[in-house]
C-alpha cells in the first residue's frame, strides 16, 4: 500500500464550519463541496458534516449531486452550476435544487402541466460575468415569474468577482446591484419568501453586510484565506486551520559527486558530497510541476529546498552537504502541512504560480486519503 498520504483533519474541518457558522448572524451557511469537497473526498467530508447538523450542500454538477445523494446525503442540495438540457426529471426525481441562470433555462425549470414541482434559485449576473440573469432581462423575467408553473423559486443569488482583494470596492458595487434584483424580483408574490445569499467566504469572513440569509462557504471551510493585502484581512481568518496535509515517504537517498545532474534536463548540478533524497510523488499525482527548483519540504520541521524538474511520478530534494543532517529510506517528510515549519497551501500556490484552489483540487487520487479526527486516525465518514 502507498505512504504517500493526504491526511484530512476532521477535527480542523469541524473547527472551520463551526467558526463560519457562529460568524452568521443567524448561523445559515451552505457548503459548497464541489470538486470532489475541493480535494477533501467528497462523501466523506459530505457525511461528516451531515454529522454536524448541516442540510444544505452546494456543487457545480448535477453527478455530484447524484453521488452525494446516492451515498446517503440527505439534506438539500444546490447544483450551482446551469443544468443540462433534459436533466429536470432528474432534478425532481432526487430533490436536487436547480440554478437557473437564464430564460432559456427558465422554460427548462417551469416544465409542462402535469410535471413534478421543482425548486430552483435565480443567479442574478452583477458582475462576474460568467452565468446570470443580466438587466436587459429583468422585464421578461417578471413576466414569466408571474406565473411560474411547476417551479418554486427558494432562492436569489450572485457570486463576487474578488472578495478577497481588499483594495476593490467592486464587490460594494455588486451588493448594491445586487440589492436592486432584490428589491424588483421580490415584488412578486412567487418570490417574497425566496432567500438570497451572495457572501462567500471571504464576504462572510469582511463585512455582515453582505450576509443576507444565508452565505455559501468553500476554501473557507479548508484554510485560511489568501486576502490582499495580507495584513488587512480580517481577524477571524486567522481562526481558521489548514484541514489538509500532504505526506510522502523518502524511496531513496544518495551522495552526489563531481559534475552530477539530478532530473530531467539537468536543471540542477549539484556539488559533490551533496545528499539527493527522491520521493514517489510528482505530476502525475498532481503535485505542480512548477515547483521544480522553486518548492521545499519539510523533515521534522526542518525545510530542504526541491531540486531537478518534478517529473511525472518522483520529485527530489537536497540535504545539502552538512553531515549533521540524517536521512533514510523510510523518513517521512510534509510537502503541504501547516505554516511556517511546513510548506502552507498560501506558500505552495504562490511558489507554483497559481491560487490555493487549484492547490487543493489538484491532488488526485492516486494518493489516498487519511482521515484523522481528535489525533486517531478514524474510518471513512
Amino acid at each position: 500500500m502507498r505512504n504517500t498520504r493526504i491526511e484530512v483533519n476532521l477535527t480542523r474541518l469541524e473547527n472551520n464550519y463551526r467558526h463560519l457558522r457562529q460568524i452568521h448572524a443567524q448561523g445559515r451557511i451552505m457548503t459548497v463541496i464541489k470538486a470532489d469537497a475541493y480535494g477533501h473526498g467528497l462523501l466523506p467530508i459530505a457525511r461528516f458534516l451531515q454529522t454536524l447538523g448541516q442540510d444544505l450542500f452546494g456543487v457545480a454538477l448535477v453527478e455530484e449531486a447524484l453521488a452525494l445523494r446516492t451515498g446517503g446525503v440527505t439534506g438539500r442540495i444546490l447544483v450551482l452550476g446551469p443544468p443540462p438540457q433534459g436533466s429536470r426529471e432528474v432534478y425532481a426525481a432526487h430533490g436536487i435544487e436547480m440554478t437557473v441562470p437564464s430564460l432559456p433555462h427558465l422554460a427548462l425549470a417551469m416544465g409542462q402541466p402535469g410535471d413534478p414541482e421543482i425548486s430552483a434559485h435565480l443567479k442574478l449576473d452583477t458582475g462576474m460575468g460568467r452565468i446570470g440573469f443580466q438587466e436587459p432581462h429583468l422585464a421578461e423575467l417578471l413576466s414569466r415569474l408571474n406565473h411560474p408553473g411547476r417551479l418554486r423559486i427558494l432562492g436569489l443569488f450572485s457570486h463576487l468577482a474578488e472578495s478577497e482583494t481588499l483594495s476593490s470596492d467592486f464587490s460594494e458595487q455588486q451588493r448594491t446591484r445586487f440589492n436592486t434584483w432584490l428589491m424588483r424580483l421580490r415584488e412578486l408574490p412567487a418570490l417574497t419568501q425566496a432567500q438570497a445569499h451572495l457572501a462567500n467566504s471571504a464576504a462572510l469572513l469582511r463585512n455582515p453586510d453582505f450576509h443576507y440569509d444565508f452565505a455559501r462557504v468553500g476554501h473557507g471551510l479548508w484554510a485560511p484565506l489568501d486576502f490582499e493585502p495580507a495584513e488587512r484581512a480580517p481577524e477571524a481568518n486567522a481562526h481558521l486551520l489548514p484541514v489538509m496535509r500532504l505526506i510522502c515517504p523518502v524511496t531513496h537517498v544518495k551522495t552526489l559527486s563531481e559534475g552530477d545532474s539530478v532530473g530531467y534536463s539537468r536543471t540542477y548540478r549539484g556539488q559533490a558530497g551533496e545528499v539527493i533524497a527522491t520521493l514517489p510523488i510528482g505530476y502525475g499525482d498532481g503535485f505542480p510541476r512548477a515547483l521544480s527548483n522553486q518548492g521545499r519540504v519539510s523533515l521534522r520541521g526542518v525545510p530542504f529546498p526541491i531540486v531537478g524538474n518534478v517529473s511525472m511520478d518522483q520529485t527530489t530534494f537536497s540535504l545539502g552537504r552538512d553531515p549533521r543532517v540524517s536521512i533514510q529510506v523510510g523518513d517521512e517528510v510534509v510537502l503541504l502541512g501547516d505554516p511556517p515549519q511546513e510548506p502552507g497551501l498560501s506558500e505552495v500556490a504562490r511558489t507554483a504560480g497559481t491560487i490555493s484552489y487549484q492547490i487543493m483540487t489538484g491532488l488526485n487520487h492516486r494518493i489516498p486519503r487519511i482521515y484523522l479526527y481528535q489525533g486517531r486516525e478514524v474510518p471513512e465518514p
